[in-house]
């Protein structure tokens, strides 16, 4: 029995005097990410216009911050302290993944449709939330009960709905029985993934969300811009959406979930979502596939069942002859199927790729430029 850190999300159902509670929270969440950000910006150009020593995003620093803030407002002060202190910890985590890439970190805007805070010191009792700054239990459906140590809570409003996700530690998880069978995944554009056995799944069909919430977005243009049926037109357009992502994380975790029960070493190859996204011809196609997602899921899921999980360089594995290593020169996206002309093996582009890329994981190399040569590999979590 392996012990998993999980979480667990429901639906909660907070009373009129629950969820003044509960939004007030969430703005005071909000108005204080603000204006932690706006004062750390103006110290770290300040610092720079004086040549002081650079200032960094840390919980010391924003302590301090947080400090004056319920000085100078004393509505903060009536707040869940937790509630604001993990606040500016969510500042800090942006700003460390905008120094791991391009961007920068955005406001938070109160016309936001999703809106949340996270919070410690929570209980289930009587099948009921019991959380801090709230007196009474807040209902909710308990549909699974908890296994592990409570770390914390995020209350989140999305449509006017609520909910609470609940993280924990020490949560116990049975390993699956082992089938010692090895696949090879190839993440492609035409199918959602295709295995090195030949076995294909059809990209998640979004044609008839997408067309509703096309309809939606153009009611939605044509009515007067914050006006009653304005907001209501975009509750429903919300809503879709809501609808489109539970559609694509069901359909993932069902796929990634057979995969974990039906094999143990499972090798996936290393393409990127930002290269489709470059494309303007490909870019709905490939946000639509979610492969990011797809890899996040095998990987952490792998990690609960004792399961092998790697991501291989794929490189040239779609043009290299799986059975005799020879590699086509001139090879286009239209090229589908094709002869191998060496060994006279007559190929599937994307099942082709799968079985090299099964080969590259087991083997730990691989497919280099020239024909029949190989390099050395770099796998990766």
């Amino acid at each position: 029995m392996n012990l998993v850190n999980k979480s667990y999300k429901y639906r909660i159902y907070p009373n009129k005097e629950q969820q003044d509670i509960l939004d007030f929270n969430m703005d005071a969440s909000r108005f204080v990410f603000n204006q932690v950000k706006a004062y750390y910006e103006l110290y770290k150009q300040q610092a720079k216009e004086l040549n002081l020593k650079p200032v960094y995003a840390n919980r010391k620093l924003f302590n301090v911050i947080l400090t004056n803030l319920k000085k100078q407002y004393s509505f903060l002060k009536e707040a869940n302290s937790t509630a604001l202190q993990k606040s500016y910890d969510n500042l800090i985590q942006a700003y460390r993944n905008v120094g791991r890439g391009n961007g920068w970190v955005k406001w938070k805007s109160k016309k936001n449709p999703v809106k949340s805070f996270r919070t410690i010191n929570v209980k289930i009792i009587d099948n009921k939330l019991k959380l801090p700054k709230i007196k009474s239990l807040i209902k909710m459906k308990y549909s699974r009960k908890i296994k592990g140590d409570i770390l914390t809570a995020t209350i989140t409003k999305e449509n006017n709905n609520y909910f609470v996700s609940i993280n924990v530690k020490n949560s116990p998880v049975k390993p699956k029985n082992k089938t010692n069978k090895s696949i090879g995944i190839d993440l492609g554009l035409k199918t959602l993934v295709t295995f090195s056995d030949g076995i294909k799944i059809d990209k998640i069909e979004l044609n008839k969300i997408d067309n509703k919430i096309k309809r939606q977005a153009q009611i939605l243009s044509n009515k007067i811009k914050y006006s009653n049926n304005w907001f209501k037109a975009k509750t429903k357009l919300n809503k879709l959406y809501t609808t489109k992502k539970n559609i694509i994380n069901d359909f993932l975790h069902k796929i990634t979930t057979k995969i974990i029960s039906d094999y143990d070493n499972i090798y996936v190859g290393n393409v990127s979502s930002q290269l489709g996204l470059k494309n303007k011809n490909l870019a709905r196609i490939t946000a639509d596939q979610h492969w990011y997602e797809f890899k996040r899921q095998l990987k952490y899921k792998s990690t609960w069942y004792d399961k092998t999980f790697a991501v291989v360089n794929e490189k040239y594995t779609s043009r290299t002859c799986s059975n005799c290593n020879y590699q086509h020169k001139d090879f286009n996206l239209n090229i589908r199927e094709w002869i191998c002309p060496v060994c006279k093996v007559s190929h599937d582009r994307d099942v082709n790729a799968a079985k090299n890329i099964l080969t590259v994981g087991t083997t730990g190399i691989a497919f280099g430029k020239a024909n029949n040569i190989v390099s050395g590999l770099g796998i990766h979590d």
